[in-house]
């Protein structure tokens, strides 16, 4: 797994979402998340078995904004 969690940083006003919100915002299949997460190709918070994700983080990473 890659260390791409561990670059999350967290502010006050930001969004956090569920893989599946994520997924549905990006209209794309959970298991897409999933996959990319695995990769170490979106950033990430893991708490226990479950996944979070900063919104304004991912769409930077995903789209270089």
């Amino acid at each position: 797994m890659s260390d791409i969690f561990a670059e999350v940083t967290l502010n006050k006003d930001d969004e956090v979402m569920t893989c599946k919100e994520l997924a549905a915002y990006l209209k794309v299949s959970p298991g897409l998340i999933y996959d990319l997460t695995k990769k170490g190709e979106i950033p990430h918070i893991k708490i226990g078995a479950e996944l979070r994700f900063v919104k304004a983080q991912v769409l930077k990473s995903v789209f270089g904004n």
